[in-house]
């Protein structure tokens, strides 16, 4: 499990987990705050405060140093379900929560590689500018 607390502690540990400098993270933060505080009292609370499980990711710091540890690395959800301590389903849902969250933040769409190509023609359409491919091929007895 990942020691958020060290990580965001730590500016040359940061950058390499999320690819953004400690400052660049300080500065991202400040938009990502407002914008969760703005979704929060955007709607009524189903629970009083204080009410359901408490989240692995406690602060706003944490939120926005998983989604883009998230974007950067581009984990399955059980693997970072695993790093956070949690299940897939919670990593799962943080993902669907924060995706849009940084999105606002930075002022445009964050682009996902697609996880899985299963043909040529797939691939072909997915990179149109590919003249040449080289495939090499081991044989493993």
């Amino acid at each position: 499990m990942l020691d958020l607390r060290r990580i965001l502690n730590n500016p040359r540990l940061l950058k390499a987990l999320t690819g953004v400098p400690a400052q660049e993270f300080e500065i991202l933060l400040l938009t990502f705050t407002r914008i969760l505080i703005e979704i929060a009292t955007s709607k009524p609370r189903q629970r009083a405060y204080g009410g359901g499980d408490k989240s692995i990711l406690e602060t706003p710091a944490d939120k926005l140093f998983y989604i883009l540890f998230y974007v950067k690395v581009y984990l399955t959800y059980d693997v970072a379900g695993a790093f956070f301590g949690a299940v897939r389903s919670a990593a799962f849902a943080w993902t669907k929560k924060f995706l849009p969250v940084l999105e606002k933040t930075l002022g445009r769409t964050v682009e996902m590689p697609k996880r899985q190509i299963h043909s040529v023609e797939e691939f072909m359409k997915a990179f149109p500018d590919i003249k040449d491919i080289f495939v090499e091929h081991a044989i493993v007895k």
